[in-house]
């Protein structure tokens, strides 16, 4: 019997991922699957003590930004030390496949500086790439429409040839029979912004024939909520795509009472069994890039003609006319925070407010944007407070919706060590269980724990993933739900989560008591 199991966990709280109550069990694993689970003791050549503590499957990123950082660092240590043992990459309309066009001189520029050099071009080159450099977690990949668009049409504000939507299908196909699980939009960034419905439904008709999903950052979180939301469910509705709307949230402090129709409508759509689900991050603050201040044609054809206008003074008079019309005063300047700029002798911005940089340089908060806008090339990512708590606390209790970090991730030293990400990049599954479970009773253990492990895998199309059950992968998170929080904060967001004990990927150990292994467990996971 000592030989029968690889790994056993002892004396821990079991809690499935299915929702149902938690119970005090052994599990054990052998050949990196859970082979048995009882409520008596279980002999292995390992043993790891749960005492005081829960075992969970590993908890399932559904919306992350990681894309090409596995080929810089497979580590995905922020990822490890919340709990995450899976991710999905390719949100937001933008995936490592297939690069080409500006959209690949773009990404070229920004990965340099860690040493990245993009030399591939399609699906499969990428996944030759991954499976060389090894990963210490699972990734999975959605296929994204501005990454596609801009290979067939570059940045073109127009709708496209027949031709060229032809070419758009092939790629997204492509990308579907080997391996994605889906598309996604990003519907408020160039290129994907300047598509109209008609060709995100052409292209989400190829991913419903694999039963893919369509994943949605859609085209207004504020002032548009209603249409955008509307515009999301009517594609899913003419495509026959499976819907996830992305961080779902209401943007803009006169867009908060919007949670309302928000509820209505999706509760609505819920009950009437519509095939939609949505993720959220449990912080009130968004991040993204500084160029969504700019209205969508200033940024038409790529980054040397968004200069070229922000220089002009006649379009940099009409570009700051149009913003200053959108932001409504002065104070959301204020709430704009410079994270990240990749750019030798910018880094002494991030950390601070376009208010604060503006005042420094005696200039007005706009044209503080817009220079730092030409100065780094485009590559300024924000962190923008806009978000109520209350909101966010009625979002995160809805049953359709999971959690997910929006977030690539990052090292507490190194190369990914740099900027002021966003706190979610470090904490995003430790402070829903700390803040929203334990502080807050937002949410049951058990109800979280869904959102984070079997309801996402599920979405995903992840096989045998997501639970804790005999025969399925051991992916476990072993953690102390008193002492289980998020330490990273807007201040100094490299920060590991404090509380998970263990982390195991394909049943071997990742991280024991805050110390991660130099070994790759991870796999690359195929539709």
């Amino acid at each position: 019997m000592s030989s029968a199991y690889d790994l056993v966990i002892e004396n821990g709280i079991l809690v499935d991922g299915t929702g149902a109550p938690a119970v005090p069990a052994a599990l054990a694993i052998r050949n990196g699957r859970i082979a048995r689970i009882e409520l008596s003791p279980l002999k292995a050549p390992s043993v790891l003590d749960a005492s005081g503590c829960i075992v969970a499957p590993g908890f399932i990123d559904i919306h992350s930004h990681s894309d090409c950082y596995p080929l810089v660092s497979p580590s995905a240590a922020s990822k490890v030390h919340d709990g995450v043992t899976t991710e999905i990459a390719g949100n937001c309309g933008v995936s490592p496949f297939p690069m080409a066009g500006r959209f690949k001189q773009q990404e070229q520029e920004y990965f340099e500086k860690f040493g990245l050099d993009i030399d591939w071009s399609n699906i499969d080159e990428y996944w030759d790439r991954a499976r060389q450099r090894g990963t210490a977690i699972n990734r999975a990949f959605l296929v994204g429409h501005g990454s596609v668009r801009s290979a067939v049409m570059d940045y073109a504000d127009r709708a496209p040839t027949p031709d060229e939507l032809a070419q758009m299908k092939d790629h997204v196909r492509r990308a579907m029979e080997h391996g994605a699980i889906g598309l996604s939009t990003g519907l408020i960034y160039p290129p994907g912004c300047y598509a109209k419905a008609d060709e995100i439904v052409a292209l989400c008709r190829v991913v419903a024939e694999y039963d893919g999903v369509y994943a949605s950052h859609i085209r207004s979180e504020g002032d548009r909520l209603e249409d955008a939301i509307e515009e999301a469910l009517d594609i899913s509705r003419r495509s026959g795509a499976r819907l996830q709307i992305s961080h779902l949230k209401v943007a803009g402090e006169a867009n908060w009472p919007k949670i309302e129709w928000l509820k209505e409508k999706l509760w609505a759509e819920h009950e009437k069994g519509v095939d939609f689900a949505c993720d959220r991050y449990p912080y009130i603050a968004s991040s993204t890039g500084l160029e969504t201040i700019l209205p969508e044609w200033a940024c038409a054809g790529g980054i040397d003609e968004e200069i070229g206008r922000l220089t002009a003074p006649g379009s940099r008079a009409k570009i700051k006319t149009e913003v200053m019309a959108a932001r409504r005063g002065d104070k959301r300047w204020q709430q704009i925070l410079i994270a990240h700029i990749p750019v030798e002798g910018m880094g002494e911005f991030e950390g601070r407010t376009i208010a604060a940089i503006a005042e420094e340089q005696g200039k007005d908060p706009i044209d503080a944007a817009f220079d730092l806008l030409i100065e780094a090339r485009g590559q300024v990512s924000v962190v923008i407070f806009s978000m109520a708590e209350e909101n966010l606390r009625e979002i995160l209790s809805w049953p359709f919706v999971m959690v997910g970090s929006d977030a690539a991730f990052r090292e507490t030293d190194g190369l990914l060590s740099v900027g002021k990400p966003h706190p979610r990049t470090y904490g995003t599954f430790a402070r829903v269980l700390g803040k929203y479970v334990r502080e807050e009773k937002v949410l049951s253990l058990e109800q979280a724990l869904h959102k984070m492990t079997l309801f996402p895998a599920e979405r995903a199309g992840l096989k045998e993933r997501g639970a804790l059950r005999p025969g399925w992968h051991a992916d476990v998170v072993v953690f102390d739900p008193d002492a289980i929080t998020d330490r990273a904060t807007f201040e100094s967001p490299h920060q590991y989560s404090a509380g998970i004990k263990y982390v195991i990927v394909n049943g071997k150990v990742a991280l024991a008591d805050g110390e991660q292994s130099e070994s790759m467990h991870g796999e690359i996971l195929k539709r």
